[in-house]
């Protein structure tokens, strides 16, 4: 088994791959690729075929956090996405198809007793706002309640007070 090749916490996931790093199977065109936090803490997992990301792309923090699980197809987002804010909660999940969003996107409040509340709702179709579009306080109150079509609102349904 090869050893870790600790390198740089980068912050961008295009830029992990130009850091140290290795590719525990394949090569750089197809292959899975781990990096690791200076920490000894995973930072990296990401799939990888003809040169570009497909399948499962996992980032943590130093501390080993998860922040986020991506899934891509032949380099584009594809699928469910989900990313992660303090203290590795879930913050925002997104769908795509083929790199466009496609779906109901949720964002969750990750404040310190709110974690895991809905804060928003978007519904999206080939990277359009089309469906619901809702917005909750952090009590829960809707805020927010309209429809969408192709972009355009059609039904606005007031906002709570």
């Amino acid at each position: 088994m090869r050893k870790p090749i600790p390198g740089l916490n980068l912050g961008k996931a295009e830029d992990f791959k130009k850091a140290s790093g290795f590719f525990i199977d394949g090569d750089e065109q197809n292959g899975t690729f781990i990096k690791y936090h200076l920490t000894g803490k995973m930072a990296l997992k990401a799939k990888y075929k003809n040169g570009e990301y497909d399948g499962e792309f996992t980032r943590w923090d130093t501390r080993g956090r998860l922040e986020e699980e991506f899934k891509y197809k032949n380099g584009n987002l594809h699928g469910i996405c989900t990313e992660y804010r303090t203290g590795g909660k879930r913050y925002l999940i997104s769908r795509y198809v083929d790199g466009v969003k496609h779906g109901a996107q949720e964002k969750f409040y990750c404040t310190r007793f709110h974690y895991g509340m809905k804060e928003r709702l978007d519904t999206f179709e080939h990277g359009i706002l089309h469906g619901d579009r809702k917005g909750w306080d952090h009590d829960g109150l809707l805020l927010i309640d309209e429809v969408y079509q192709n972009g355009i609102m059609i039904i606005n349904r007031g906002i709570a007070k």
